[in-house]
């Protein structure tokens, strides 16, 4: 037995010297490796070879539990003996050969222990490297006081990162980099170590930026997109920064936005500022939600800047158990109020700086907006840019022919509420502006110019810049045709300086002949991005122009677009000047800004125009043409009447205004009153590439504009069959038709903005739909799936309890069954409505075998009052009318006689909470009250029967008479099988002026 156990002593004591001879074999490798690393430059195998014998296995894929635990905390003491050693005793000028001397003397003291450099880089406990644990502030807990002397640690870093420039994307088992750990560690337990924000902030800056003595790691750089974490934890160390308002110099950030994120399992499809935390939230929401920081402010700044997408990336927010989508600026919107409410609980900042964060909020929201304006398409805007509660429009613009005053302003502003930062302002020309007594100020400052051109235009920007609710900051783009005529001057340098200064414009297109750069300069100065300049000719135009004095000293220019007259001289000299500018612009530009222009395109030059004076104006035919005089229809006589009634019992009354929701190509809301019927409005209208040039007389987005007048005259109709009805008014998108051979433009209107146009109206709770056109049937539609999103659409509609009208399509004898939409996608559910004359007779454009149509209404030689932009005083009865036919007149009167039904249904003591009024709202109740009226056996509806029912006409004598009247002869008939309606105020006879009448194909 003796002998036995010598025999195991000795064969023990044999491999304790074999393991610390190979410890020292181990230990002379590495010493060696590290010398060999810093005093040669080794081929790209052998440096390899040489970081392996320091430890390092990084190469291959870590695994997330170590095979041997404790030699894997064997290591992890090394390193944290080595951290501590050099925050006790690092000095911040070490060099790395100060770094190398220490190591290898710590090595020749060491060099019998268990471990040494041959464990520099390896992978201690979960998988960390020595950087982790440099970076973790638990590494130095028994430091008494806690002291994390970040400076003397930095040659350390240095020193490791250019021995192996791939450290600081080492993941440790939890798939953590070591500046993802290091910017996570927080304070759990009162007694825990953390480092400090300002700690944090030196890390990142020191190891990722290259000035100010940082080490420009590129690992480091790279580590930052690494994504870390398992599902709701998962994010990059760039969310992390964000979060806790750490800042990342900004030339890091550009690096981000070019590269993919990193996976465990390699690069992601998505770019690393693209990438959604694990709460779903993109960079720049999370530099959007409070506590707001100025290191926040900056990151969301940079984050808009350079990738101007995420602005329209989404996240699901889930408020009072309500999941709510919001993109960043509707996160944003929330976020501010309820850092609002957070400072009144806890009175924390102080007034002074609560209002100096407010300020820049205020402005980084402007920063945010203008991004999205100078990006995307309105539509697109509008959809990232407002929630429901605070929309606003980022356009104006006008109509020919607008007659505008300062209180037609403010009536439009009521509905149409202007941001601070809008797109664009289109005037065009023959825009007629009238001074009125509110407008006194601006007006004596215009006198006191004394400009010899004109100077009306200015009352526009003034009202702009001088609202009583946000004032317009900023207007990225001026469209105003202001060549003028032989009647009408163009605007003077000093109106123009004075109209635009302030509003920063980026492009500038004052259509104005030979400009100069001095009027641009002082009105836009270093803002203008883009010009758009008229030469009427002349040479020393195109030469001042050119001149370094000249566009020159638009800093910040980029394209500049000429548009040349032929002027005096031939095309050949023209053309000579021409080049001469196209050459000399861009030398002179580069002289004073030291870089190029982006574009600089010329027009073809327009040819002299010989003028023929003995040819008569198109304006003054018209005003010669013979003009007969005009009478209104009987139906709406009655209804004229009614609506009279109703306004008189009305008064005093509260009541639930009726919403209907107009669906069109806009209404100009400008005319007569309607600004002050429409509550609010939006527009779908798209323009595929928002950098790309639109035509001045183009399709405007504006959903208070109106490109053919259709939405227009359907808004009349609507309010004047129940003039206190609110408009919800929806701008549809455009799309061609091919044409009839009658040389007029066809306009329809797409499908996607129609679907859009629904579900807004529903989400606004409107009563009414009205829907003045017909969509043709197409075979394409169905195989797009176009029909089914539409359907749908409808449908939820219908299931909201909104009564939808819509227009026989009117196409004529020979079409005796109507496949037109949306009347088929729920024949049971839309009432479509057919034009009658004013005798009750189906008009010629419907097949008498066509049994589409529900009811028949007028809708055949409707006159329609034309504003004269000479009228001037509110009320004064139209001089000249022009008249309408078609179906889509006789859905709008449609709708506006539902609207009154309901309406007088209140008037007369009916509650809007009641059950018989919500089933007077329903499609079947709704029937009831049309066919209550009398409806003939050609489905005419002859309103006097009932609206004109002598009892209530002749109810003169007293309020409750008429009320009585009300009741007993309109509504109680309504509520029997149902409904009542609305009028308004008589039209004076005037004069009709003849045109060719829309045909509903054209207007469609």
């Amino acid at each position: 037995m003796d002998q036995a156990a010598s025999q195991i002593k000795l064969q023990m004591n044999t491999s304790r010297r074999r393991a610390a001879d190979s410890e020292v074999n181990l230990g002379e490798t590495a010493r060696n490796a590290l010398k060999l690393l810093f005093e040669s430059t080794p081929a790209p195998e052998k440096r390899k070879e040489l970081l392996a014998a320091l430890g390092n296995t990084t190469d291959k894929k870590v695994m997330k539990k170590p095979k041997n635990t404790k030699a894997m905390r064997n290591k992890t003491v090394v390193h944290e003996t080595l951290a501590i050693s050099f925050n006790r005793h690092g000095e911040p000028t070490d060099s790395d050969q100060d770094i190398l001397s220490q190591l290898l003397q710590r090595s020749d003291e060491n060099v019998n222990t268990p471990h040494g450099l041959q464990d520099l880089l390896a992978l201690g406990f979960d998988g960390r490297s020595i950087l982790h644990v440099i970076l973790d502030p638990t590494t130095y807990d028994e430091e008494e006081p806690f002291v994390f002397m970040f400076e003397r640690l930095k040659p350390f870093i240095r020193f490791l990162i250019r021995l192996h420039p791939g450290l600081p994307t080492v993941t440790d088992s939890s798939m953590r980099t070591p500046l993802f750990a290091a910017l996570s560690e927080t304070e759990t337990e009162p007694e825990d170590q953390a480092l400090s924000q300002e700690t944090k902030q030196k890390i990142v800056s020191y190891m990722c930026e290259a000035s100010s003595g940082g080490l420009g790691s590129q690992s480091a750089i790279d580590s930052l997109r690494v994504v870390c974490g398992d599902r709701l934890a998962r994010c990059h160390a760039a969310h992390v920064a964000i979060e806790i308002g750490v800042s990342i110099h900004e030339d890091v950030v550009k690096q981000l936005s070019l590269l993919p994120a990193k996976m465990d399992r390699g690069d992601s499809k998505d770019r690393c500022l693209e990438v959604l935390d694990g709460k779903g939230r993109s960079c720049l929401h999370i530099a959007l939600t409070s506590p707001f920081s100025a290191t926040k402010i900056a990151w969301a700044k940079i984050l808009a800047k350079l990738q101007p997408q995420l602005l329209k990336s989404t996240y699901t927010s889930d408020n009072d158990n309500r999941k709510t989508s919001l993109t960043p600026l509707q996160h944003f919107s929330e976020q501010r109020n309820k850092d609002k409410q957070e400072r009144k609980k806890t009175r924390g900042k102080t007034s002074k700086e609560a209002d100096s964060m407010n300020a820049k909020l205020d402005s980084l929201e402007d920063f945010l907006k203008q991004q999205c304006l100078a990006t995307f398409d309105n539509a697109t805007c509008k959809s990232i840019m407002y929630t429901r509660s605070n929309v606003r429009e980022i356009s104006l613009a006008f109509e020919a022919e607008d007659p505008v005053s300062g209180e037609s302003l403010k009536r439009q502003s009521q509905h149409y509420k202007l941001d601070t930062t809008i797109r664009t302002v289109q005037i065009p020309s023959r825009v007629s502006v009238t001074w009125e007594a509110a407008d006194r100020d601006a007006y004596e400052q215009v006198r006191s110019w004394d400009c010899f051109g004109r100077t009306d235009l200015y009352l526009i920007f003034h009202w702009l810049k001088n609202r009583d609710t946000l004032p317009v900051k900023k207007v990225f783009e001026v469209m105003v045709d202001d060549f003028g005529d032989e009647k009408t001057l163009p605007h003077s340098d000093k109106a123009i300086v004075e109209s635009l200064k302030d509003l920063q414009v980026e492009i500038w297109d004052w259509a104005r002949l030979d400009i100069p750069t001095e009027v641009i300069y002082e009105a836009a100065g270093d803002h203008v991005k883009t010009v758009y300049l008229y030469c009427s000719g002349l040479k020393v135009v195109l030469e001042a122009w050119a001149d370094r004095n000249g566009l020159a000293r638009l800093r910040n220019l980029e394209k500049v677009y000429l548009e040349t007259n032929q002027g005096l001289e031939s095309m050949e000299t023209m053309k000579a000047y021409v080049e001469k500018f196209k050459k000399d612009l861009p030398r002179t530009f580069k002289e004073v800004n030291k870089r190029e222009l982006v574009e600089i395109r010329c027009d073809p030059i327009k040819p002299a125009q010989k003028k023929n004076s003995g040819t008569a104006s198109a304006a003054s035919k018209l005003k010669e043409e013979s003009e007969q005089g005009f009478a209104e229809q009987d139906w709406l006589k009655c209804m004229d009447q009614f609506a009279d009634i109703i306004e008189m019992l009305e008064r005093d009354k509260k009541m639930t205004p009726i919403k209907v929701a107009l669906i069109d190509d806009g209404v100009k809301s400008s005319y007569a009153t309607l600004d002050d019927s429409i509550e609010r409005g939006d527009s779908w209208v798209h323009q595929p590439n928002p950098s790309q040039r639109r035509s001045k007389h183009g399709y405007s987005q504006n959903y208070n504009t109106s490109a053919h007048g259709h939405g227009t005259v359907m808004a009349y109709y609507i309010c004047r069959m129940c003039p206190g009805v609110r408009l919800y008014v929806a701008k549809l998108n455009p799309e061609p038709k091919h044409g009839d051979g009658s040389g007029r433009a066809l306009v329809s209107f797409s499908i996607e903005s129609t679907v859009e146009a629904i579900k807004w109206a529903v989400a606004e709770k409107v009563d009414i739909i009205s829907m003045s056109w017909a969509i043709e049937e197409k075979e394409l539609d169905y195989q797009t799936n176009r029909m089914g999103a539409l359907r749908d659409a409808i449908k939820l509609a219908a299931d909201n309890n909104i009564l939808l009208f819509c227009a026989n399509p009117d196409k004529g004898a020979g079409y005796p069954e109507n496949k037109s939409y949306p009347k088929q996608l729920d024949t049971s559910r839309v009432f479509c409505i057919g034009a009658a004359t004013q005798d009750g007779t189906r008009w010629e454009k419907i097949d008498v075998g066509d049994a589409s149509c529900d009811y028949f209404l007028p809708g055949v030689e409707l006159g329609f009052p034309v504003e004269s932009s000479g009228a001037r005083r509110v009320g004064e009865p139209p001089t000249v009318w022009e008249t309408y036919n078609g179906s889509s007149l006789s859905c709008a009167l449609a709708a506006g006689l539902a609207a009154m039904i309901l309406h007088c249904a209140q008037v007369s003591g009916k509650n809007a909470t009641e059950a018989e009024y919500t089933w007077l709202k329903s499609h079947g109740g709704m029937r009831n009250a049309f066919n209550s009226i009398h409806v003939t056996q050609n489905k005419w509806l002859p309103v006097r029967r009932v609206f004109g029912h002598p009892s209530l006409v002749n109810a003169t004598t007293s309020t409750e008479a008429t009320m009585k009247a009300l009741r007993e002869e309109v509504v109680n008939r309504f509520f029997m099988n149902m409904p009542r309606t609305q009028l308004g105020p008589e039209q004076s006879p005037g004069k009709l002026r003849t045109r060719p009448t829309l045909r509903e194909d054209e207007i469609q």
